[in-house]
């Protein structure tokens, strides 16, 4: 097997680091919870509530987060970049660029309390009481949490299109059903009124365990294909 040209070797290093930080960064929850987050209940508290404007360390958490939504936006550029140009890819680079703008909104419209320990916080989840800014905060994150299972599915088709990539495309079958079953969990928590708990932060690490597949799997594509059109689809192949 010939070596990659170095610098297509340095292209897909930079990639695969690159959503590995993404993926740090968004679950910034794991390593800044233990520090200035230890009197929220993982149970029964929102991930965000980490960034409430009331928390004495909102704005790092916030940085973080902000960071997470830039690199996941740097990040689907250089897949634009790499990819072959076809509707699949762009639909899932489009869902992904979404998730990346609310993932940036959220952290710089954070919540204004921290329902789990604040009594009369009415922050988290959609309900009439809850001021504008945090009504942001959570259709922020609702839209997130749509756009990243959109962006598997479609990755999951488009890499199911390409004859070499069956293990990335039934992988990210596998990653897209259980990002669904959780983000419909987690939606429902919400919904009731329950904090996001466990299954959200399964969720987040679920979201961003696949930012870093995605980037792995896709600076192994085989050269030559970055940029150009697919191969068009023979009659009887999946469309």
């Amino acid at each position: 097997m010939s070596r990659l040209p170095a610098r297509t070797a340095v292209r897909n290093r930079a990639l695969i680091v690159l959503g590995v930080v993404t993926a740090a960064l968004y679950s910034n929850w794991c390593y800044l919870g233990p520090l200035v987050g230890r009197d929220l209940p993982v149970a029964g508290s929102y991930i965000s509530e980490l960034g409430a404007l009331t928390r004495p360390h909102h704005t790092l958490v916030n940085a973080f987060g902000a960071c997470s939504g830039i690199c996941c936006l740097l990040l689907t550029v250089q897949l634009w970049r790499l990819l072959p140009r076809m509707s699949r890819w762009q639909q899932a680079l489009a869902a992904l660029a979404i998730f990346g703008v609310t993932t940036t909104l959220s952290a710089v419209q954070p919540m204004t309390c921290a329902p789990s320990i604040e009594p009369g916080c009415t922050a988290g989840g959609i309900t009439g009481h809850a001021g504008w800014q945090d009504l942001a905060e959570s259709a922020s994150s609702v839209l997130a949490d749509i756009a990243l299972p959109l962006s598997i599915l479609f990755s999951a088709r488009a890499f199911g299109a390409l004859p070499d990539q069956a293990f990335a495309a039934r992988g990210s079958r596998a990653w897209f059903a259980l990002t669904a079953a959780l983000t419909i969990t987690v939606g429902g928590l919400s919904l009731a009124g329950q904090g996001g708990g466990l299954p959200q932060r399964a969720l987040d690490l679920t979201q961003s365990t696949w930012l870093a597949a995605l980037a792995l799997w896709c600076a192994r594509l085989p050269p030559g294909r970055a940029g150009q059109k697919a191969p068009s689809i023979t009659a009887g192949s999946n469309g």
